[in-house]
């Protein structure tokens, strides 16, 4: 039990404390609106500092349209789901079983890997502009990185300090579904079919926002 000093210390600081003007639905409804608002960020960024970069990749009217749609579908569904996971207030405002947050965290890199690994899709066009790549797909790692942070920032700003209980697994989640938000950006930018290309410039960012949320984000979701 806190002592008497304590428990009025506490009691002076939440009523100095003013209620957040925005509640967590709020925020939440914010932070999803932003998903599309990131998409639109990172490709356009990369076809500023990179001049001659297209918006979408330069393929895409050249693949045919089951297969593109299959697998940009799945990859909007994992995206979805992990976010869904990782924001859902839950029962009693604490959010996911701890662990669905775990199997969000670890499953979104390697299923992401899985669907745009094998068998990837190309078309000779799209094989011609993928030989002026970077090797290792740096400009892509920069793409994922600037879609992956803005939504890092507001998936972690719509849950400051509403997260009682499971910090790191939440923060955890949350990251992963910004990586998977990052690589349905990738998908929709870049035609390269190199394995090295797309495990470096693609799936090792996408993976890294796990990380990242876990390191980054717990003590601004604590109450």
């Amino acid at each position: 039990m806190p002592t008497a000093e304590v428990a009025a210390r506490v009691r002076a600081a939440i009523a100095q404390t003013p209620a957040s003007r925005a509640t967590v639905r709020r925020r939440l409804a914010l932070a999803l609106i932003a998903v599309p608002v990131a998409l639109l960020v990172g490709l356009l960024g990369s076809c500023l500092v990179y001049p001659g970069r297209p918006l979408l990749r330069v393929d895409l009217w050249a693949i045919p349209g089951g297969a593109f749609a299959e697998r940009f579908l799945l990859l909007l569904l994992l995206a979805s789901m992990a976010t869904g996971v990782a924001l859902v207030p839950g029962r009693r405002a604490l959010g996911s079983k701890v662990i669905l947050l775990v199997i969000a965290s670890f499953a979104v890199a390697p299923l992401y890997t899985l669907v745009t690994h094998v068998a990837p899709l190309g078309t000779r066009v799209g094989d011609q502009a993928a030989r002026a790549l970077h090797p290792l797909g740096l400009p892509c790692a920069l793409v994922a990185f600037a879609v992956g942070l803005v939504l890092l920032g507001a998936f972690g700003v719509a849950l400051r300090r509403a997260v009682p209980a499971a910090a790191v697994n939440r923060a955890a989640a949350l990251g992963a579904a910004a990586g998977g938000w990052a690589g349905v950006a990738l998908f929709l930018q870049c035609p390269a079919k190199d394995e090295l290309h797309l495990l470096v410039g693609h799936s090792l960012p996408v993976a890294a926002f796990a990380l990242l949320g876990a390191v980054a984000l717990p003590r601004l979701l604590r109450p």
